[in-house]
């Protein structure tokens, strides 16, 4: 009897011992699981991230560029209580759209790092790469992993996101983007959360993510009729669950009617009421020319292969309606600039694409292929736009950053930029940073013919060694070759029309060539069509010379127009044939 309990209490000291063995297995097994589970949760956001990088990471080299002095030297002057909410700030500013969140992106930035340019475009990449994750987030609610990743990283790839990468004035795209795709998330946990509570809270979160995507970029606003067709719960839960949301609008309305004055606004190019048709035509060809960025091979077939699969995969009659809408309500903010489309204009375009080519390629039997054939002709055309969009912003970063040194008498030719952010660019650096800043620059020749002599010394980008170059000695053959006489004798008119704050023109008498405004006698210039509009706030007279460029390559120049922007009577200007 002793030997039996001797051998029990052995057995039972021996369980006692493998017992917390097993426990101790067990706990690894629960940590390598969530180690596993914590990876294959953060595989996708750093894809995205590595990929962001790779493509773009070389915008961090860049300095300021277009529209940063002006936001830079507005975000200095105010405070976020100031343009947010005082009515007589925003409407100071030279357009009427309301776009509050870039500034206090601008400012939040400016507090952190200082005008530190290296700093902003971090922020830049940040703000694309939690645009593509939340793009992924919001896929996952509908497709596979696998799928949901392709279309994030689509979306990093395309043409309209390369131009975004080195444009920091345009960062309210993306962060626009961004807010509307968490709005997205956050609408589909209201629509599948367990019970009421958690389901109005995160209705509450999608319409306050919507509203601030609204004050980013006004993009944001007719995408909110996307959110009842999504295919999730009844028609009736989610026209229930959109109550925030009618809030949300209700209060956006009266904000926007209180800080900008009126509820549409407009900057930029008018179109005439005779052209609307055409410029409504041209509307889709000119967002596919911005989805191709720099022509090239890779660039069509990708974008053949994506509408390709969209359109063998869009199988019912719910699906094309979705589709129908959402390219709708994508195109429909672009229609008061439809005039003149840029490449960030077609990132939400390029969105839509990208998504619905993933909902649609994933159910096909070829879908995987034809995944494959778009990530490597997109990748091919993504080096070669993003070869062209830092070739652009390298030449800016080079001459903003030259003509702060440049003494008085010396003068760029032609530069990158715009002629007011060329002003903002000097006024920055006599300002912040204790330059000279003296510099003169002029976009058209007839500068020359007006003010040569005063040039003493002529400076031009070379694209090749990727800096100014001294172009002195060719002032004297310049001169002769743009200031001769045949150009004042062939006729040209123009008819004026100013009327709330847009002066309209028509010019002719020719039907083809180029027609360019010539202001601050060649220092400005800007091409033209042959009849049109564009919005003018603040001067009362505008002196101009009309240039027209005929197919047969001869130049001629009107004489000095003054035309008076407060009387509402067409001014006309002939000059007949000699």
């Amino acid at each position: 009897m002793p030997q039996v309990h001797l051998r029990a209490d052995a057995l039972s000291a021996r369980g006692g011992e493998e017992a917390p063995a097993q426990s101790r297995s067990g706990a690894a097994a629960a940590w390598q699981r969530r180690l596993i589970e914590a990876a294959a949760a953060a595989w996708p956001p750093l894809s995205l991230l590595a990929l962001t990088w790779a493509l773009y990471g070389g915008a961090t080299r860049l300095w300021w560029l277009d529209d940063d002095f002006f936001n830079l030297r507005f975000v200095r002057a105010f405070s976020p209580r100031d343009y947010c909410l005082d009515p007589a700030v925003w409407q100071s500013l030279p357009f009427r759209m309301l776009t509050p969140l870039l500034f206090v992106s601008y400012d939040a930035d400016l507090t952190a790092f200082g005008a530190a340019p290296r700093a902003f475009y971090f922020h830049q990449l940040a703000a694309l790469v939690l645009a593509a994750v939340a793009l992924y987030a919001l896929l996952r609610a509908w497709i596979e992993p696998r799928w949901a990743l392709f279309a994030a990283a689509t979306f990093v790839a395309g043409a309209p996101l390369a131009n975004l990468a080195t444009s920091i004035m345009a960062r309210h795209y993306l962060e626009c983007l961004a807010l509307i795709f968490l709005a997205g998330v956050a609408w589909m946990r209201s629509l599948r959360a367990p019970n009421a509570g958690a389901s109005g809270w995160w209705s509450m979160v999608s319409a306050v993510l919507w509203f601030a995507a609204s004050l980013a970029k006004e993009i944001a606003v007719p995408l909110l009729l996307l959110l009842p067709l999504v295919p999730a719960g009844t028609f009736a839960i989610r026209l229930r669950r959109l109550a925030p949301h009618g809030v949300a609008l209700a209060v956006y309305v009266v904000y926007r009617r209180f800080l900008m004055g009126a509820l549409v606004g407009g900057y930029g190019w008018v179109v005439e009421r005779e052209d609307w048709p055409r410029t409504l035509a041209m509307l889709p060809l000119r967002i596919g020319r911005e989805l191709l960025g720099a022509p090239s091979a890779a660039a069509w077939i990708a974008l053949v292969v994506l509408l390709a699969g969209i359109a063998l995969g869009v199988r019912t009659r719910r699906a094309a309606l979705l589709l129908g809408l959402a390219v709708l309500l994508a195109l429909l903010p672009l229609v008061p600039v439809a005039a003149e489309v840029k490449a960030r204009y077609a990132a939400l375009p390029w969105t839509v694409i990208v998504v619905a080519f993933a909902c649609s390629a994933r159910r096909l039997r070829r879908g995987a292929w034809l995944a494959a054939a778009v990530a490597v002709t997109l990748l091919v055309a993504n080096r070669v736009t993003w070869q062209r969009e830092m070739a652009r912003a390298t030449r800016a970063s080079v001459e903003n950053q030259a003509l702060l040194r440049l003494a008085p008498g010396e003068v760029l030719r032609q530069p990158a930029m715009l002629p007011a952010s060329l002003d903002e660019a000097q006024r920055y650096g006599r300002e912040r940073l204790g330059l000279p800043a003296a510099a003169g620059w002029f976009f058209d020749d007839l500068y020359l013919c007006l003010h040569g002599t005063e040039v003493r010394r002529l400076w031009e980008y070379d694209p090749r060694r990727q800096r100014l170059v001294d172009e002195t000695a060719r002032l004297v053959s310049l001169r002769a070759e743009r200031c001769g006489t045949r150009q004042a004798a062939e006729p040209l008119e123009a008819s004026f029309r100013a009327e709330h704050g847009v002066l309209h023109w028509r010019l002719g008498p020719y039907e083809d060539g180029r027609w360019t405004f010539v202001l601050r006698d060649g220092q400005s210039a800007f091409p033209v069509p042959r009849r049109g509009g564009f919005h003018l706030h603040g001067p009362t007279e505008l002196p101009l010379y009309l240039r027209y460029d005929a197919p047969s390559g001869w130049t001629t120049y009107s004489p000095l127009l003054r035309v008076d922007l407060t009387r509402a009577a067409t001014q006309r200007w002939s000059r007949p044939r000699r």
